[in-house]
């Protein structure tokens, strides 16, 4: 430590496994802010950026005076340089404020009053005719199973009015979100602010409970961007869900809490700057696996590009589509064409499950609302006419995903075989 020596270490490093070292090293740290930088130190020495990462976002946290030490060493993995607005304006975009934004309840992913093109923007109205429908029968029982989560109580009292499925949700926004540092995080402040919106309407859901609320959601916020500021690796699935957690956090509370701009505009940065770019440059396909890439990777991305339609009237997969080479529809073709005669998926990477479910099943859902591909519609039939209820809700733990099938799914969604696809397809040539 005294010569900061690192070649024994390296070795050490090297026999051991990434995980084994992070955890040896956080047990030796025991916390002390000045071991965690110089293990975040030694992490960027040789190239291991999550690793480091999450020393110095722990040196950082131990200790705020080291936060511009700390700060300096995270500029190596992924500089974030000046304010949201400075940056998006170097990119040539605009910074967001309220008055760009639709400022009623709900507005993530529908409406309360008729919107978009024709009006035909998803609606609380609809959504309710759409729950009486045979087609969704399924899908509304599972969201009233008591196992689903957050988000699914909230959609069910939207869908029914079951007013005990809402007064569940708001018990759970009373108690403190998950922070333990993995991409979990980002997902359950997603998924508390979207139920945040939801449930505005809500008469239980009185000023006392809101407010308690938005301080539980502002506090992971905060954290997040604190992990974000100190440095990240733009290719890890943990910040594509982080910055969802940001981002969904400022809209959600946009006109309601003084730093939902500073939320909003930082997680709409991180995007438009970082993530969005990396993506483009992968050209629809992904390093790390079918599991936590296809889990959260490709949902915090489809979920980033799709509430932009209800909340601004912008259209970022049309953007994508015209203006980036359609890689988030190559995404879900990666996905498709991956797909084996046995129901699998090839195994790369980081892969604790492979099997076709309910991540593609939900992932095709969103693409064919927000792209009319034929393809993937019939990709999101398939797996429902073969799987029935075992995608839905109930059936799972990553409780954001029983939102779903009510918000896009269409039997009446035109739909085309696999057959007029080309036989081969190559993704991320240009990575």
């Amino acid at each position: 430590e005294g010569e900061k020596t690192f070649e024994p270490a390296e070795r050490l490093w090297a026999s051991l496994g990434d995980d084994e070292v992070l955890a040896i090293a956080r047990a030796i740290a025991r916390g002390d802010a000045k071991r965690l930088m110089l293990a975040g130190e030694m992490a960027l020495e040789f190239g291991y950026l999550d690793q480091a990462g999450e020393f110095l976002t722990d040196a950082h946290l131990a200790d705020p005076k080291l936060f511009r030490e700390a700060q300096k060493l995270g500029k190596k993995l992924s500089p974030l340089s000046g304010s949201p607005a400075e940056d998006l304006k170097r990119h040539g975009l605009p910074a967001l404020a309220a008055p760009d934004l639709y400022l009623g309840h709900p507005r993530l992913f529908l409406r309360g009053e008729p919107w978009g093109p024709g009006g035909k923007g998803l609606t609380i109205a609809v959504l309710q005719d759409r729950a009486k429908l045979e087609a969704y029968a399924p899908m509304v029982e599972a969201l009233q199973n008591d196992s689903v989560g957050l988000a699914p109580l909230a959609l069910c009292y939207l869908a029914t009015g079951d007013e005990c499925a809402a007064d569940r949700a708001v018990e759970i926004l009373q108690h403190e979100i998950e922070n333990g540092g993995t991409t979990s995080d980002g997902d359950e402040l997603e998924e508390a602010a979207i139920a945040y919106d939801w449930l505005c309407t809500y008469p239980g859901f009185d000023l006392r409970r809101r407010i308690r609320a938005q301080d539980r959601i502002a506090a992971a916020a905060d954290k997040l961007i604190k992990r974000l500021e100190v440095g990240s690796h733009i290719f890890h699935t943990r910040m594509y869900s982080w910055a969802n957690g940001v981002l969904f956090a400022g809209l959600a509370l946009m006109g309601e809490h003084p730093r939902a701009e500073t939320w909003l505009n930082f997680g709409y940065r991180f995007w438009r700057t970082r993530l969005m770019p990396a993506r483009q440059h992968q050209g629809g396909a992904w390093q790390n696996s079918f599991a936590y890439g296809r889990k959260y990777m490709v949902r915090s991305t489809f979920q980033f590009l799709s509430v932009w339609n209800s909340v601004a009237d912008m259209d970022l997969w049309k953007e994508v589509r015209e203006k980036q080479g359609d890689w988030a529809r190559e995404m879900f073709y990666f996905i498709a064409y991956s797909l084996r005669r046995d129901g699998t998926h090839p195994q790369f990477g980081d892969c604790f499950s492979n099997g076709a479910n309910t991540w593609d099943f939900q992932l095709a859902l969103q693409a064919a609302a927000h792209t009319g591909d034929p393809h993937a519609a019939e990709y999101a039939g398939m797996l429902y006419k073969h799987y029935g209820k075992k995608l839905l809700p109930s059936h799972y733990g990553q409780s954001i995903y029983g939102t779903y099938p009510l918000l896009y799914y269409d039997p009446q969604a035109p739909k085309a075989p696999p057959d007029y696809l080309p036989m081969a397809r190559v993704f991320g040539q240009h990575s």
